[in-house]
C-alpha cells in the first residue's frame, strides 16, 4: 500500500493541503479542494519535496475528466442542504463538508461520466431556493 502524502498550494495569503498518492509520473490527487480552484480529485500534479510526507505543488500534469464546484450554506439551512447534497450523491456525485465557523462549506465532485446538467440543475436548485450559494473551482464538463 503506497502511503499518502500531503501536497501543499498556496491561496491567496495561505495555503491548502490535499492528501495524494504518488505515482510515476507525480502525484494523484485524492480529495476535494475548498479554496484552491483549477485543480480537481484525481488530477496528475507534479510537486517538489519541502519534507518527507509534504510536497509543494508546482503544475497539473494532466486534469482528470471531474469537475467541482463548491456550495456553502449557513447552519440554519443545513437540513435542505444536506437532502440536495444527497440527492446530488443519488447521482454519482460526491461531496466533503468542512464546518466553518458560521456555516458549512462542501466541495463536491462531479465525476466525468455523470449527467452534469442535471448535477447543475440541482445546484441551481439550492441558488434558487437560497439555500446555498455556489462557486466553481473547475468545470470541465463540455457544455
Amino acid at each position: 500500500v503506497t502511503e499518502q502524502v500531503k501536497i501543499v498550494f498556496d491561496v491567496d495569503d495561505a495555503t491548502e493541503s490535499l492528501w495524494a498518492t504518488p505515482a510515476a509520473e507525480g502525484f494523484v490527487l485524492d480529495n476535494y479542494p475548498f479554496f484552491v480552484k483549477g485543480v480537481c480529485f484525481g488530477d496528475l500534479v507534479e510537486a517538489s519535496m519541502i519534507e518527507p510526507g509534504v510536497y509543494a505543488y508546482t503544475k497539473t500534469i494532466a486534469k482528470s475528466a471531474n469537475s467541482l464546484y463548491r456550495v456553502y450554506f449557513e447552519e440554519e439551512k443545513s437540513e435542505r442542504a444536506r437532502q440536495l447534497l444527497h440527492q446530488l450523491e443519488s447521482m454519482a456525485c460526491s461531496y466533503e463538508g468542512n464546518d466553518l465557523r458560521d456555516g458549512v462549506l462542501a466541495a463536491v465532485n462531479i465525476p466525468g461520466d455523470a449527467d452534469a446538467n442535471a448535477a447543475w440543475q440541482v445546484l441551481q436548485l439550492g441558488l434558487d431556493e437560497d439555500t446555498w450559494d455556489v462557486q466553481e473551482g473547475d468545470d470541465r464538463h463540455a457544455p
